[in-house]
């Protein structure tokens, strides 16, 4: 009984079962057409909170906590409060999604490295926070574009983030016509871009193996034609098909462990 315990005990590190990480790195080695797949959950290390995050956020603060009750976390995340509401709604951007510092953890690091290797045909992210690119992930594909791509609110005209006026706290203003700068992402709505999803999802179809990491989307086996890999901190969406392997953990150190295993397995 005790020796089993121990075999036990050992195939789990920091609660993550370590066979589903060893199958996952088989996988990942036999794989022709790999795809990643990734949300909130794959950057909350890097200091960027998911919506559960987001939500606290709003509920400690003494202006969001009344105007989040009412409102919710995607009314506050519109156009129409943006523009009507400059200073609250940049408050609430750099206390959220606008982190330009941030860096990539072990999740953005080990997909680049997979894409270099030419075993990652594609990566499609619902995040805008860049991470991958900054990892050195070249083909990304982003169903909300990025929070790099900004424009005025009036005229159109596009504009790079500004790392001064963000940082001065100032609400960005266009130099054309003096009108509000917002994140396109915002002046659609939290709207997907049509073309990315479409290529994203005959990605996803077309791969072997899929990873999902930190998603709230469920994913089954007529997805794809092969496995897919669901990796979690949060309670996944369980069944019962073979091929779906859910993997609840941390992304980071999920990663960690698959990087550490993938290059034992290189030699």
């Amino acid at each position: 009984m005790l020796l089993m315990l121990l075999r036990k005990y050992l195939r789990i590190v920091n609660n993550i079962d370590i066979e589903n990480i060893d199958f996952l790195c088989q996988k990942i080695q036999q794989a022709k057409h790999l795809v990643a797949f990734t949300g909130a959950g794959a950057s909350t290390d890097s200091g960027i909170p998911d919506l559960d995050g987001i939500n606290e956020i709003l509920k400690k603060d003494g202006l969001f906590s009344y105007l989040h009750f009412h409102m919710g976390v995607f009314g506050l995340l519109n156009s129409n409060f943006a523009i009507n509401n400059p200073v609250e709604f940049y408050r609430l951007y750099r206390k959220t999604f606008f982190k330009p510092y941030a860096v990539p953890n072990s999740t953005h690091n080990v997909l680049s490295q997979l894409e270099s290797m030419g075993i990652l045909k594609s990566l499609i992210t619902m995040n805008i926070d860049t991470l991958h690119q900054k990892a050195g992930s070249q083909k990304v594909i982003e169903y909300w574009g990025n929070m790099r791509l900004n424009r005025c609110c009036k005229c159109n005209k596009e504009y790079d983030w500004d790392l001064a006026s963000y940082d001065q706290n100032k609400i960005p203003l266009c130099a054309a016509c003096g009108s509000i700068i917002v994140p396109e992402f915002i002046l659609r709505n939290l709207a997907t871009y049509p073309k990315a999803v479409q290529q994203g999802e005959e990605a996803i179809k077309n791969s072997d193996v899929l990873i999902a990491v930190g998603t709230r989307r469920s994913f089954s086996a007529s997805d794809n034609k092969g496995m897919i890999f669901v990796i979690n901190n949060k309670d996944s969406f369980h069944n019962s098909d073979k091929n779906v392997i859910n993997i609840q953990g941390n992304a980071n150190e999920v990663f960690k462990l698959i990087e550490k295993r993938l290059k034992n397995i290189r030699g």
